[in-house]
């Protein structure tokens, strides 16, 4: 029997129509397939994004606290989640929107893992942590050194952290913690402080009322620098106010480290060079100084850090170390009389040597 060229169309379109569907379920299917795929690779991802932000957030307030803490604290004192923390051989475990392992490591050689948590924080070199987020695990390793270790590792002729609880009016009530005994002695009402914002490294800093109050020390052969000679000064400061002179660190006619009009000097007693980095009131710095040895008879540019990066200034001004054996040395101000500080100063640091930027900067 012959079939209608009407017939053969109705067939051709009913095929035409199934390929048609076929084509769209089949692209429906892979669709949905791709979007449930897509959903579990977008869900595995926030969990991964969420683990590492657990271990980032531990590791940044571990590493805070055992940069600012004094030396001789120990590793039972790190806080991460106040009153949750569980502190076992070593390791501290507990929960910051996710939970977390924390490891300390050694800064001696070979590195190893610390099992003690009365084990200074001194000691570290290098935290792990290991966060979990709804399954997902990752871990970190960074790392972190104690201020006050990295200062002491740099062989300092003389170095106050100002960490005492007080200074009474006994004479060397500032202590300087090298070998070499450059203890020095408050005067006026100069007094240390452990108020909220007022220290910026370990417990305590010094306050200065920007009148009366300095603190001297005597001189010593550490302390005086041969003329000529390389030498590095620094501190970390905090003002309300940095109008006019104020001193850091002097140590008469030879080198001083000071504060002008809201820009930092470095000076021999005689010349001086200014940087141009204008400093904000209330806020802290970590201000270095740095006069080279000379290069022959001539003098070189010195170098100011400020927060650990280089300052700018008349690149022809040139100075070096003047002779100042026999004079006393001051903080927070020039002299017993002139240029006082007005606000704190914490963690002083005098080296025989000029520092380098890296050196600076790993202070921070």
């Amino acid at each position: 029997m012959a079939i209608s060229k009407t017939t053969k169309y109705k067939a051709s379109v009913l095929v035409f129509s199934l390929i048609v569907l076929s084509l769209i379920l089949t692209s429906a299917l892979s669709i949905g397939m791709a979007t449930v795929s897509e959903r579990k690779s977008s869900l595995s991802s926030n969990k991964s994004t969420q683990a590492f932000q657990v271990v980032n957030s531990v590791a940044d307030l571990v590493a805070v606290q055992i940069k600012k803490a004094t030396s001789s604290s120990t590793l039972s004192a790190i806080t991460i989640v106040t009153g949750a923390d569980q502190c076992a051989g070593g390791k501290i475990s507990g929960n910051n929107n996710g939970a977390y392992e924390l490891y300390f490591y050694n800064n001696s050689a070979p590195v190893g893992l610390i099992n003690d948590c009365d084990a200074l924080v001194s000691s570290v070199s290098k935290i792990k942590v290991v966060g979990t987020y709804s399954g997902t695990t990752r871990a970190i390793n960074a790392p972190v050194r104690n201020h006050q270790a990295i200062v002491a590792d740099g062989s300092p002729v003389a170095y106050w952290k100002m960490d005492e609880n007080n200074w009474t009016a006994s004479s060397g009530n500032v202590k300087d913690a090298t070998t070499n005994e450059n203890d020095g002695t408050a005067n006026g009402g100069a007094q240390t402080t452990g108020g909220t914002g007022n220290y910026k490294i370990g417990s305590h800093a010094g306050s200065f009322d920007g009148t009366d109050d300095y603190i001297f020390v005597s001189d010593s052969d550490s302390l005086a620098i041969a003329e000529g000679k390389a030498v590095t000064m620094g501190a970390f400061i905090k003002s309300s106010d940095f109008a006019g002179v104020q001193t850091i660190f002097s140590k008469t006619s030879g080198y001083s480290l000071k504060v002008d009009n809201n820009k930092i000097v470095v000076s021999n007693g005689i010349d001086s060079c200014t940087g141009e980095t204008e400093l904000s009131d209330d806020q802290w710095y970590y201000i270095v100084g740095v006069i080279k040895s000379k290069s022959g008879a001539a003098t070189v540019s010195p170098e100011i850090y400020i927060n650990g990066k280089l300052d700018t200034f008349d690149p022809s001004c040139e100075i070096a170390v003047a002779a100042s054996t026999g004079n006393l040395a001051y903080i927070g101000a020039g002299s017993a009389t002139e240029e006082f500080f007005n606000g704190y100063i914490d963690e002083v640091a005098i080296y025989a040597r000029a520092l380098s930027q890296l050196e600076i900067q790993s202070h921070r």
